[in-house]
This record gives C-alpha cells, structure tokens and sequence, in this order.
C-alpha cells in the first residue's frame, strides 16, 4: 500500500468514525435502543469493518461484501428502528451515512487516479 493511498483513506475513514462514535455516544445516553437494535447495530459494525478492512487490504470481495451487508443492514436499521427517531440522532445518522459513502467513493475512486497517474 503506497502512503498516499493510505493517507487517503485514514482520512475518509476517520470522518465515517467519528459520526459513527457519536451516534454510539447518543445510543448510550440521548436514546437507549432495544436488545434487538443493538443486535442490528452490532452486525451493521461488523459489515462496515469487512468494508474497511477491505479497501484498506486492497480485498475487492471483502470491500464489496461489506458494502453489500452494508447497505442491507443499514437499510433494515433505519426503515425498522429508526422512525421518528430526535432530530439530533437523524442528523448523526445522516452525517455518517455521507462520510461512509465518501469514504466508498475514496476506496473505488483511487484505483482508477494511480492508473491515469501513470
């Protein structure tokens, strides 16, 4: 991995953490959630970090699987447990879906800069 590479990435990356940390952050004092919600948003954790892992790794299954569970867990969270939830949990939520897709766009968009670089 060359260090351009993985300084983009950290730094798409730490943006998705940070939103994703205060959103837990909420969870534990703005809304508690349910055992079942919690059992989503452990799954939902676990595909993002195969997504991370395999854009990092350079792991187009691992990055493409993740991104599929993803957006699969994703979608089930927010239409199942997240209606009407507090504007500052929604707003959360909205600011780390951006900086996820950002940081997806980053991971697909870089291996096609370093061939057009060369």
């Amino acid at each position: 991995m060359t260090v351009l590479r993985f300084l983009m990435l950290v730094s798409s990356a730490l943006a998705f953490l940070w939103y994703a940390g205060k959103d837990m952050r909420f969870h534990l004092v703005g809304r508690r959630v349910s055992g079942a919600e919690n059992a989503m948003h452990g799954a939902l954790g676990l595909s993002q970090l195969a997504l991370l892992v395999g854009a990092f790794f350079d792991a187009g299954a691992w990055a493409a699987g993740g991104a599929l569970a993803t957006a699969l867990l994703g979608a089930s969270d927010e239409y199942v447990f997240h209606r009407g939830i507090p504007g500052a949990e929604s707003d959360l939520h909205a600011k780390a879906h951006l900086a996820l897709f950002i940081f997806v766009a980053v991971a697909l968009a870089l291996p096609v800069l370093v061939n057009h670089a060369h």
